[in-house]
Protein backbone atom coordinates (compact mmCIF):
# COMPACT_ATOMS: atom_id res chain seq x y z
CA UNK A 1 0.00 0.00 0.00
CA UNK A 2 2.68 2.44 -1.02
CA UNK A 3 0.30 4.57 -3.05
CA UNK A 4 0.29 8.17 -1.86
CA UNK A 5 -3.49 8.55 -2.34
CA UNK A 6 -4.34 5.52 -0.17
CA UNK A 7 -5.52 5.72 3.40
CA UNK A 8 -3.23 4.71 6.23
CA UNK A 9 -4.14 1.96 8.69
CA UNK A 10 -4.65 4.66 11.28
CA UNK A 11 -7.12 6.51 9.01
CA UNK A 12 -9.11 3.32 8.45
CA UNK A 13 -9.09 2.40 12.14
CA UNK A 14 -10.39 5.84 13.08
CA UNK A 15 -13.06 5.76 10.37
CA UNK A 16 -14.22 2.28 11.46
CA UNK A 17 -14.85 3.62 14.97
CA UNK A 18 -17.79 5.51 13.49
CA UNK A 19 -19.59 2.15 13.05
CA UNK A 20 -18.82 0.83 16.52
CA UNK A 21 -21.48 0.40 19.19
CA UNK A 22 -19.63 -1.31 22.08
CA UNK A 23 -22.81 -2.78 23.56
CA UNK A 24 -23.65 -4.79 20.38
CA UNK A 25 -20.64 -4.83 18.03
CA UNK A 26 -18.44 -7.88 18.53
CA UNK A 27 -15.97 -7.22 15.73
CA UNK A 28 -15.23 -4.86 12.86
CA UNK A 29 -13.11 -6.49 10.21
CA UNK A 30 -11.19 -4.88 7.36
CA UNK A 31 -11.35 -7.01 4.20
CA UNK A 32 -10.50 -6.54 0.54
CA UNK A 33 -7.50 -4.80 -0.98
CA UNK A 34 -6.68 -2.74 2.11
CA UNK A 35 -6.52 -5.88 4.25
CA UNK A 36 -4.41 -7.61 1.58
CA UNK A 37 -2.09 -4.59 1.49
CA UNK A 38 -2.81 -4.21 -2.24
CA UNK A 39 -4.83 -1.00 -2.24
CA UNK A 40 -4.42 1.54 -4.98
CA UNK A 41 -5.91 5.05 -5.32
CA UNK A 42 -9.11 3.55 -6.76
CA UNK A 43 -9.65 0.97 -4.02
CA UNK A 44 -12.62 1.06 -1.71
CA UNK A 45 -12.61 0.14 1.97
CA UNK A 46 -14.48 -3.06 2.82
CA UNK A 47 -15.68 -3.41 6.40
CA UNK A 48 -17.58 -6.33 7.92
CA UNK A 49 -19.24 -5.68 11.25
CA UNK A 50 -20.38 -8.58 13.41
CA UNK A 51 -23.09 -7.81 15.94
CA UNK A 52 -24.71 -9.79 18.72
CA UNK A 53 -28.02 -11.55 18.14
CA UNK A 54 -31.08 -9.39 18.51
CA UNK A 55 -29.33 -6.13 17.67
CA UNK A 56 -30.83 -4.04 14.92
CA UNK A 57 -28.18 -1.84 13.32
CA UNK A 58 -29.51 -0.63 9.99
CA UNK A 59 -26.72 1.51 8.61
CA UNK A 60 -25.21 -0.92 6.09
CA UNK A 61 -24.27 0.47 2.74
CA UNK A 62 -21.70 2.67 1.09
CA UNK A 63 -20.13 5.66 2.83
CA UNK A 64 -17.70 8.30 1.72
CA UNK A 65 -14.59 8.78 3.83
CA UNK A 66 -13.57 12.42 4.26
CA UNK A 67 -10.61 11.76 1.93
CA UNK A 68 -13.08 10.75 -0.80
CA UNK A 69 -12.64 6.99 -0.40
CA UNK A 70 -15.72 4.78 -0.70
CA UNK A 71 -16.42 2.43 2.18
CA UNK A 72 -18.69 -0.61 2.00
CA UNK A 73 -20.15 -1.73 5.33
CA UNK A 74 -21.75 -5.15 5.76
CA UNK A 75 -23.32 -6.06 9.11
CA UNK A 76 -23.81 -9.70 10.05
CA UNK A 77 -25.31 -11.18 13.20
CA UNK A 78 -23.12 -13.50 15.24
CA UNK A 79 -25.05 -16.61 14.19
CA UNK A 80 -24.56 -15.70 10.51
CA UNK A 81 -20.84 -15.16 11.11
CA UNK A 82 -20.58 -18.55 12.83
CA UNK A 83 -22.17 -20.18 9.77
CA UNK A 84 -19.29 -18.86 7.67
CA UNK A 85 -17.12 -21.42 9.44
CA UNK A 86 -19.59 -24.24 10.03
CA UNK A 87 -21.87 -24.35 6.97
CA UNK A 88 -20.03 -25.61 3.85
CA UNK A 89 -22.05 -23.42 1.44
CA UNK A 90 -21.39 -20.29 3.48
CA UNK A 91 -17.74 -21.22 4.00
CA UNK A 92 -17.12 -21.37 0.25
CA UNK A 93 -18.49 -17.82 -0.09
CA UNK A 94 -16.66 -16.17 2.78
CA UNK A 95 -13.55 -17.93 4.06
CA UNK A 96 -11.21 -17.10 1.17
CA UNK A 97 -11.78 -13.37 1.68
CA UNK A 98 -11.92 -13.38 5.45
CA UNK A 99 -8.68 -15.39 5.89
CA UNK A 100 -6.61 -12.37 4.94
CA UNK A 101 -8.84 -9.87 6.70
CA UNK A 102 -7.68 -7.78 9.64
CA UNK A 103 -9.62 -7.14 12.81
CA UNK A 104 -9.98 -3.48 13.69
CA UNK A 105 -12.13 -4.28 16.71
CA UNK A 106 -12.29 -7.81 18.10
CA UNK A 107 -14.10 -7.99 21.41
CA UNK A 108 -13.55 -11.26 23.28
CA UNK A 109 -11.55 -12.62 20.29
CA UNK A 110 -14.74 -13.11 18.30
CA UNK A 111 -13.02 -12.78 14.91
CA UNK A 112 -9.89 -14.66 15.99
CA UNK A 113 -11.95 -17.63 17.23
CA UNK A 114 -13.66 -17.92 13.84
CA UNK A 115 -10.32 -17.93 12.07
CA UNK A 116 -9.07 -20.57 14.50
CA UNK A 117 -11.79 -22.89 13.17
CA UNK A 118 -10.41 -22.33 9.66
CA UNK A 119 -6.91 -23.23 10.85
CA UNK A 120 -8.17 -26.49 12.36
CA UNK A 121 -9.98 -27.33 9.13
CA UNK A 122 -6.74 -26.77 7.23
CA UNK A 123 -4.88 -29.09 9.61
CA UNK A 124 -7.55 -31.78 9.14
CA UNK A 125 -7.24 -31.28 5.37
CA UNK A 126 -3.47 -31.93 5.63
CA UNK A 127 -4.19 -35.21 7.40
CA UNK A 128 -6.71 -36.29 4.79
CA UNK A 129 -4.26 -35.38 2.01
CA UNK A 130 -1.62 -37.46 3.81
CA UNK A 131 -3.97 -40.44 3.77
CA UNK A 132 -4.84 -39.84 0.11
CA UNK A 133 -1.16 -39.94 -0.74
CA UNK A 134 -0.91 -43.45 0.68
CA UNK A 135 0.06 -42.56 4.21
CA UNK A 136 2.38 -39.60 3.63
CA UNK A 137 3.95 -39.62 7.10
CA UNK A 138 5.11 -35.99 6.86
CA UNK A 139 1.63 -34.64 6.19
CA UNK A 140 0.06 -36.93 8.78
CA UNK A 141 2.52 -35.80 11.46
CA UNK A 142 2.06 -32.16 10.46
CA UNK A 143 -1.73 -32.51 10.73
CA UNK A 144 -1.51 -34.36 14.05
CA UNK A 145 0.78 -31.72 15.52
CA UNK A 146 -1.29 -28.81 14.20
CA UNK A 147 -4.58 -30.21 15.48
CA UNK A 148 -3.24 -31.14 18.89
CA UNK A 149 -1.44 -27.78 19.26
CA UNK A 150 -4.65 -25.95 18.36
CA UNK A 151 -6.65 -27.80 20.97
Amino acid sequence: MNQSNCLSSSDIDQFAQRFDKPDVVQAIILAGSYAHDEADPHSDIDLVRSVSSGSNLLNDGTYLHEKKMLTNLLTVKSEEYTKWFTDPCEATKWIAGIRIARAIIDRENFFFNGLQMVAWCEEAHKGLEGLRRNDDIGLLLNACHGLSWGL
